[in-house]
């Protein structure tokens, strides 16, 4: 649903990683309660290219809970140390996703048989938070820089940041710690960075990183170099 306008109220986010062979892009969307500051994570789509796919099942059940571990990152989990010591001292003070918080989630799988398997556990992690924050920009014009994107920072943020005004219809690569991650979000625009169906976007993205220039080409070349041998 990426070309089609999100429900009222709500935005999406895009963001992507190449991580051990593995190609990971992400679309979160979200609402925001403005006088409380909490940003509720309603859906996300995700789609994952980690070469010869044995066990679909398997690679659905590890995208989904590297979707809910990120998000609960992202948007809750923190730990306070006072006097050399964590303030949380069980769960009830520290908090986690529960699955009251849990969104709808869709995993698109692109099996490639010419390929060796690659991870699948850990990739699915990484880009739930940037496509969260990246779809909090689309709905208010404001970056949140830390996280968790608690409410009480959201409502810092939205006091005193100055609204950007970003281009929402595409989407140029960055690269951050070594991975890619994209930088934009949008609210219902279309992605005109490709004209092939949305469940293919991270074909797209590898042929971005082909295409591409620098440490970054070189990585995914080398990492697709290591899953044929």
């Amino acid at each position: 649903g990426w070309g089609s306008a999100p429900p009222a109220g709500r935005a999406r986010g895009i963001a992507c990683c190449l991580y051990h062979g593995t190609v990971v892009a992400e679309i979160a969307e979200v609402s925001l309660d403005e006088l409380t500051g909490r940003i509720r994570l309603h859906r996300v789509v995700a789609a994952i290219d980690c070469g010869r796919v044995i066990n679909p099942d398997q690679v659905r059940s590890q995208v989904e809970g590297g979707v809910v571990m990120g998000a609960s990152g992202a948007l809750m989990e923190e730990i306070t140390v006072k006097d050399g010591r964590v303030v949380a001292g069980g769960l009830e003070e520290y908090l986690l996703f529960t699955m009251a918080d849990t969104p709808d989630i869709e995993t698109i799988i692109l099996n490639r048989p010419d390929l060796k398997p690659s991870g699948c556990g850990e990739p699915p992690i990484g880009p739930i938070a940037p496509a969260i924050g990246n779809a909090f920009c689309a709905l208010t014009g404001v970056r949140l820089r830390q996280l968790p994107m608690t409410p009480e920072r959201v409502l810092a943020a939205l006091t005193a940041s100055p609204r950007v005004d970003e281009p929402t219809s595409r989407w140029p690569l960055e690269e951050v710690d070594g991975q890619a991650q994209t930088a934009r979000g949008a609210v219902g625009e279309p992605d005109r960075t490709t004209d092939k169906e949305p469940g293919m976007r991270t074909i797209a993205l590898e042929e971005h990183f082909t295409k591409s220039e620098g440490p970054l080409r070189e990585a995914h070349m080398d990492s697709m170099k290591e899953r044929e041998h």
